[in-house]
């Protein structure tokens, strides 16, 4: 989502919460202070998965992304990490793992790869995760088609041993 790192959220019905046992006893599972309660007061609700503390600043980066991607708006995102895509399927289409149907397909591909080639690409400031027996990419809406070709050019080269 662009908004770095520290944040989770959970969201689901309060009826799914019974096929759930508590997975912790922390100070959000608590009304009040804790040294006063007894076991049987503690209350196991939406609140008893937060655990920890809050992360401000991550909550002050996922405000400022959710702003610029209404800004920008949910389908020019889409829109422009399709284009992404569908040139990336293009420079290395027979070098992608795992391919779906265009109208199924996320900004997230996992192409033929390992992890020295993660950290080659890494060198050449290509940030990718070796998965498996691949590497996965993510393409955003800030990407550019040169970002793709850079890539493309980097993987041909370790594929021929150039390093």
């Amino acid at each position: 989502m662009t908004a770095g790192f520290g944040n989770g959220i959970l969201y689901m019905k309060k009826e799914l919460l019974k096929r759930f046992q508590q997975p912790v006893i922390g100070n959000n599972s608590l009304d009040g202070f804790p040294a006063f309660q007894s076991s049987e007061e503690i209350a196991f609700n939406m609140r008893s998965f937060e655990v920890g503390h809050f992360a401000y600043a991550s909550f002050l980066n996922m405000a400022n992304a959710l702003k610029e991607i209404q800004q920008i708006g949910i389908a020019q995102i889409n829109e422009r990490v399709q284009s992404l895509l569908s040139y990336l399927y293009k420079q290395l289409g027979d070098k992608i793992l795992f391919s779906f149907a265009s109208e199924s397909r996320s900004g997230i591909v996992l192409l033929e790869g390992n992890s020295k080639w993660q950290e080659e690409l890494l060198k050449q400031k290509i940030a990718t995760t070796a998965r498996g027996k691949g590497l996965r990419v993510g393409l955003h809406f800030y990407n550019q088609q040169e970002d793709v070709d850079k890539l493309a050019d980097a993987l041909k080269n370790l594929a021929n041993g150039e390093v």
